[in-house]
């Protein structure tokens, strides 16, 4: 599934875009598993492992998981796209999509660990999930178009 790229300046409403679409989502669609995570909320939400780490305790809660939440940061994407698996929708169901994902100012992420390559994130995500997210224009716009040029042509395509 190709991710939505929200772009713009500062100041120019991406945070309430996503957290409205995040809140609507919620009272409208109740049945579909909605995580938002706003990266600079607080101190440690710029940490990509934080980050990964929320999503995961949020789907925990949403599938009932009795597993842990890994704390070891080379598990954390394994398992994420593991879990996304899980909530793939039955195959009778007039509901094609089951998670929706929005990642909010990603430009904000701590650089430590190359957070910013994107290396934590899936590289494909199942057709029944929708993943948004917002950047400002600049360098790391580049590297998110980079990243989803190649994601798009190298796996979408196949």
């Amino acid at each position: 599934m190709k991710p939505l790229l929200v772009l713009g300046e500062s100041g120019g409403g991406k945070t309430a875009l996503m957290a409205n679409y995040y809140f609507k989502l919620l009272k409208e669609r109740p049945n579909i598993c909605t995580i938002a995570f706003f990266i600079g909320s607080t101190p440690q939400s710029s940490s990509y492992i934080y980050l990964l780490q929320f999503i995961l305790e949020s789907l925990k809660q949403k599938l009932q998981l009795k597993e842990s939440v890994p704390t070891d940061p080379s598990q954390l994407t394994p398992t994420l796209e593991a879990w996304i698996q899980l909530l793939a929708p039955p195959k009778d169901s007039s509901e094609k999509i089951s998670l929706v994902l929005i990642l909010d100012a990603l430009n904000q992420l701590d650089p430590i660990g190359d957070s910013h390559e994107l290396h934590w994130l899936p590289f494909t995500f199942p057709s029944h999930v929708r993943v948004i997210l917002s950047t400002l224009p600049g360098r790391y716009y580049y590297i998110f178009v980079l990243f989803f040029f190649f994601f798009f042509f190298f796996f979408q395509n196949k």
